[in-house]
């Protein structure tokens, strides 16, 4: 599981080169749990490619596995 906040559900928002698309969210990673090794669906750039690695940059997460949080406004990534 990871923690980060929702940047963009614009399907059109480009994160690193790549258009999000229907199927992503923009999500920033802030912190990670016990699976923070993760691999990333779509890798941001070449050395930066499990959740661990992440932490701190926003990605593209399938929006499939996003669960908002209300009260604290972040995301849980699961998968």
């Amino acid at each position: 599981m990871a923690k980060g906040n929702l940047v963009t559900t614009d399907a059109t928002h480009v994160v690193v080169r790549n258009m999000l698309g229907n199927e992503y969210y923009g999500e920033a990673i802030h912190t990670v749990t016990n699976i923070g090794d993760e691999r990333l669906p779509r890798p941001p750039f070449e050395n930066c490619n499990t959740l661990r690695d992440a932490i701190g940059y926003v990605i593209a997460w399938p929006r499939a596995y996003v669960r908002l949080i209300m009260s604290t406004l972040s995301i849980i990534f699961t998968q």
